[in-house]
């Protein structure tokens, strides 16, 4: 089959110079290989290959004839243009090369914009350089052919063309940006709403108090700072401290008295009912895809390392990592607030507890991080300023959750403050009898003295 000639070489193009003129020659057949092979449906990697092949010579027969315009004496100014002019053309290829399916849509598109350029770049910018050239003193290059008046019309109906497709091509490039950046704050904002909702929801549930206020925030703190020492990658992290904040959804039908209750003092029935709350966790959130991971370590929490533990008895590595992580967590927050033993551990004693089970209850390697984590500050990686509530102003933008004594979540970290945000926390402040609290916030959004 005799291969598709789109774009039909003519005397018209000829410059004059053997070495610019061969190169256009070889740039035509190119642009009409790869129209032969789209039309002819060939598998897109074929015409792709041809796309490839057409940018690199491009860039040869760029190269060559800037270099053969300064040895012919063409003027810095004029050289810096017509680069500009060779690497727009690169630029606009290197696009359609790197969104290339081979579809008739996009192939037709990708023709249009070769034949305009070819058309215009060498009816036009080539031979004007060719002929500014052959007009120098002691020049020994022919000045090309004069274009009559209807080839003169062509080509400024080619040059509108070229530049209409570059000025669509640029506002789409624009248009993609800005909406690729209006989809990436979106999901953000998404993703914030999210987890101030799950948040907020571990609050409510802690609002009946007593050893429960606080507990799952603090796990998941906990558990977070512990993903981020093992080197977690990040999704794996959030769904860490997802996991961690609903760790107790199925207490949430718990009476106040099995609520208050430690678990060394509960009787037979009050521990099956108790042990219930990790099979019920999970079952409550089945249904929500994004939280299957943190499914999983609601329902794996009790496990424990040598397989004596709750509700399937899994054992060490078929234990979730992520659930491994909140029973540390989870434990070593029961031991010190009254929720394991009747009495409250310190901080060093839970430790111990925690490193006496090493092996046996718990995951060696997080034993570990939890005994190297201890050693470090509580603060969060992040530069922060504390201030109070008292001196709150609008802008600021919180590094912490702005929690209560009692560990209720009034506010997430990471939202600005607006004046009435600030009005209402105050206000309920001040309706519970406390009279401040300590704000961290970025120090770039805190203005005045």
């Amino acid at each position: 089959m005799a291969q598709l000639q789109v774009f039909v070489w003519s005397e018209l193009f000829e410059t004059g110079v053997e070495l610019i003129d061969s190169q256009h020659k070889v740039l035509v057949d190119l642009t009409n290989r790869l129209a032969d092979a789209v039309m002819n449906g060939d598998d897109p990697q074929e015409s792709l290959a041809v796309l490839e092949r057409l940018k690199e010579y491009a860039t040869l027969h760029f190269s060559a004839e800037e270099a053969w315009s300064v040895q012919a004496g063409q003027p810095p100014q004029a050289l810096t243009a017509h680069h500009a002019t060779h690497g727009g053309f690169l630029a606009q290829v290197l696009r359609f090369a790197e969104g290339w399916d081979g579809g008739k849509t996009q192939a037709q598109a990708l023709h249009r914009f070769l034949s305009a350029w070819l058309i215009t770049h060498i009816l036009g910018d080539d031979r004007t350089m060719v002929l500014r050239l052959s007009q120098q003193a002691g020049s020994p290059l022919a000045s090309p052919s004069v274009l009559g008046v209807g080839e003169k019309v062509m080509l400024e109906a080619f040059h509108n063309l070229y530049d209409a497709m570059s000025g669509m091509a640029q506002d789409l490039e624009r248009q993609v940006q800005v909406r690729t950046e209006e989809l990436a704050q979106s999901n953000q904002r998404l993703k914030r709403n999210f987890l101030t909702g799950i948040r907020t929801f571990t609050s409510l549930m802690e609002l009946r108090g007593g050893m429960l206020a606080g507990h799952s925030r603090r796990v998941a703190d906990l558990a977070r700072k512990l993903a981020v020492l093992l080197k977690l990658d990040g999704d794996t992290v959030q769904q860490v401290f997802l996991g961690a904040l609903l760790h107790d959804l199925g207490k949430i039908g718990f009476s106040d008295e099995l609520m208050g209750k430690p678990v060394t003092q509960m009787t037979g029935h009050e521990l099956s009912l108790y042990r219930s709350h990790a099979v019920n966790g999970e079952a409550a959130l089945i249904a929500l895809d994004d939280l299957h991971a943190a499914s999983l370590v609601v329902r794996h929490h009790h496990e424990r390392w040598d397989g004596k533990g709750y509700p399937d008895g899994l054992q060490a590595e078929r234990i979730p990592l992520e659930a491994r992580i909140v029973a540390v967590a989870n434990d070593f927050d029961g031991l010190q607030h009254g929720t394991i033993t009747a009495r409250r551990l310190s901080l060093d004693e839970a430790l111990s507890v925690i490193q006496g089970s090493r092996g046996e209850r718990y995951d060696p390697r997080i034993v570990d991080a939890l005994s190297t984590l201890l050693g470090r500050s509580g603060g969060t990686g992040e530069p922060e300023v504390v201030t109070s509530s008292a001196m709150l102003k609008p802008g600021m933008t919180l590094t912490r959750d702005l929690i209560t004594p009692e560990g209720m979540l009034l506010l997430a970290a990471h939202n600005a403050l607006e004046a009435n945000t600030i009005v209402r926390i105050r206000r309920f402040l001040g309706a519970g009898g406390m009279s401040d609290l300590k704000v961290y916030v970025r120090p770039e959004t805190v203005s005045g003295p």
